[in-house]
């Protein structure tokens, strides 16, 4: 299937003509399931179009996960805390919601990025990529619950680290298989996995800094550990930041190849 910005932008049958045709005859499939066409959208009425262009693009991005139809507890995860339903209910429903909202994101994030190109849609994905993530760290942090912001943290590495990295080995030895039905082997790009595994010594290195200093100036009965700890931890926040910039520039701009899966599984091959 195509993707959906080819869908969600152009009409793929906006040829303007009054010939019958299959897909022009009235259908509640395409009006509410057909994912390529919805009924009006090649009109030659303009005020029927653009009327009817809003609830394709909606109807497309609603169907574009199955995870979607989650989205209906978010006006109940709302009410919910309006109206002072009891925590463990709040918290389960805006965990349901959150699913598909991500889901949502992410596939809005992705068509955007196919109009704005390689650079700008890179930038697109890195801003947008982790939005639940930081959203819950930013509440977290304004409510002073610092220890679910670390926890988050040091979760998020270890998922990327442990359990990513093995479902990839785990599927892709049981997707790409021969002819003879045993596994291939798989090849990846030296020069990517160095670039991302520095990053991730650099994370690492950032919560565990403050925190031996945190053990350190305790024992010794420092009295302005911590002033001295949150001196440190925003300082190196900062340079992680600034790091992150030129990670940026090398993976899109000056390196983009590397990045690329077909060139990755060439050059390993070659």
């Amino acid at each position: 299937m195509s993707s959906a910005l080819s869908f969600v932008g152009v009409p793929p049958h906006g040829s303007g003509d009054d010939h019958a045709s299959p897909r022009q005859s009235p259908s509640t499939v395409s009006l509410f399931l057909d994912l390529e066409y919805t009924q009006g959208f090649d009109s030659q009425n303009f005020v029927l179009r653009h009327l009817v262009h809003p609830w394709h693009v909606i109807k497309v991005t609603f169907l574009s996960s199955y995870v979607n139809f989650l989205l209906v507890m978010v006006p109940v995860g709302i009410v919910a805390g309006g109206q002072g339903w009891n925590p463990t209910a709040v918290f389960t429903i805006n965990v349901l919601a959150i699913i598909p909202l991500a889901a949502v994101m992410s596939f809005a994030t992705g068509e955007i990025s196919l109009k704005l190109g390689g650079i700008l849609g890179g930038l697109l994905n890195a801003a947008f990529g982790n939005a639940v993530e930081l959203i819950v760290s930013i509440i977290t942090l304004k409510e002073n619950h610092i220890d679910i912001v670390q926890a988050s943290m040091l979760g998020s590495i270890l998922s990327n680290l442990l359990l990513m990295m093995g479902m990839c080995f785990l599927f892709s030895g049981v997707i790409h298989r021969g002819p003879t039905g045993n596994g291939t082997e798989q090849v990846f790009s030296s020069a990517t996995a160095q670039t991302t595994c520095s990053l991730m010594a650099l994370s690492s290195a950032s919560l565990i800094i403050p925190a031996i200093l945190f053990a350190i100036v305790d024992q010794s009965g420092f009295r302005d550990k911590d002033k001295s700890i949150l001196t440190l931890s925003h300082g190196t926040a900062i340079i992680l930041l600034l790091l992150y910039v030129p990670y940026l520039v090398f993976q899109l701009r000056t390196h983009s190849n590397l990045f690329d899966a077909e060139n990755q599984d060439s050059d390993e091959r070659e």
